[in-house]
């Protein structure tokens, strides 16, 4: 799909998305071909309505009492059509509402499986969906944390499950199992506030440093991993570790413009997707952890 289809689109979205806006039949079945067709669209429609969700204060997985009413609209639109042509718009309007259905059977079924570990993702087997996408899962890109004790000792760190320990250090890896995304930017964030793991302008680096190739690499290398000193820069709390894998390299002035910029009710990842324009040039991974006090007991203790 070209640029100028995709400035449809988003004039399309635009519209759709406006409250004083008209919305019909032929609107919908437009804005949701050109998501079927490019991943571009169906990624700014993710992103639009997600902050549209956000910003009314809805479930950011579900549809708003806004979008409800477009679907409303859209389906009216259809049956009035009817008395004027009978039989073709019985076969559009059909073959419109088949995949809405399946779409609102998709969102359903989203509130059980997103509550398991191995599927963040539900889309439908048609061409349209009316949830957002959220996080994609797969296994392209990825980010992993552990725990290092004094004693060397290594030990995967998991929310909700293993908390790192202030007193302790803390190792990061990286996954890459494609030729895209050859860069990666990581850091944290401890109430809002960015904590620079690599690049490290402590260190004189500016920019995004490189994604190796292969599956749980530790960021410096599998000869000499980077260990952290929780305890030099984090505090007791929670601890979000933050990856961005892109294109092309990215700038720590660039991030900081952006997070510092962030509203508070609006996730990291929906944000940064957005300021760092990452919709086809990057993926977001993100992990939730606890830093806990002291150091980790061992079990015989």
């Amino acid at each position: 799909m070209g640029s100028a289809e995709h400035r449809k689109f988003g004039a399309l979205l635009q519209r759709y998305l406006d409250p004083a806006a008209e919305w019909a039949m032929d609107d919908d079945l437009s804005m949701r071909t050109a998501m079927r067709e490019s991943e571009e669209c169906a990624r700014a429609y993710d992103r639009a309505v997600s902050m549209h969700r956000l910003m009314v204060g809805a479930d950011p997985m579900l549809p708003s009492g806004h979008e409800r009413r477009r679907m409303m609209l859209a389906v009216l639109d259809a049956v009035e059509s009817v008395e004027a042509s009978q039989s073709s718009i019985w076969e559009r309007f059909a073959s419109w509402l088949k995949p809405l259905a399946l779409a609102s059977a998709a969102v359903a079924a989203l509130l059980v499986v997103g509550q398991t570990d191995t599927v963040e993702r539900v889309v439908p087997t048609e061409d349209v969906y009316i949830g957002s996408r959220g996080i994609t899962f797969d296994l392209t890109v990825g980010i992993g944390v552990s725990g290092v004790t004094e004693d060397s000792t290594e030990y995967e760190a998991v929310a909700g499950d293993t908390a790192l320990h202030i007193d302790e250090y803390m190792r990061i890896y990286t996954t890459r199992e494609v030729d895209l995304f050859p860069n990666v930017f990581v850091f944290g964030l401890q109430d809002g506030f960015p904590l620079w793991y690599a690049p490290d302008p402590e260190h004189g680096e500016d920019g995004s440093i490189a994604a190796e190739r292969g599956r749980s690499i530790p960021l410096g290398g599998r000869a000499d991993p980077f260990e952290i000193k929780l305890s030099g820069r984090h505090k007791v709390g929670s601890l979000q570790v933050v990856a961005l894998f892109t294109d092309e390299p990215v700038s720590v002035t660039l991030v900081a413009e952006a997070l510092s910029s962030r509203p508070d009710f609006v996730p990291v990842e929906t944000w940064l997707e957005a300021s760092l324009k990452l919709t086809s040039t990057g993926r977001i991974r993100i992990l939730d952890l606890e830093v806990e006090p002291g150091m980790r007991r061992q079990p015989d203790e």
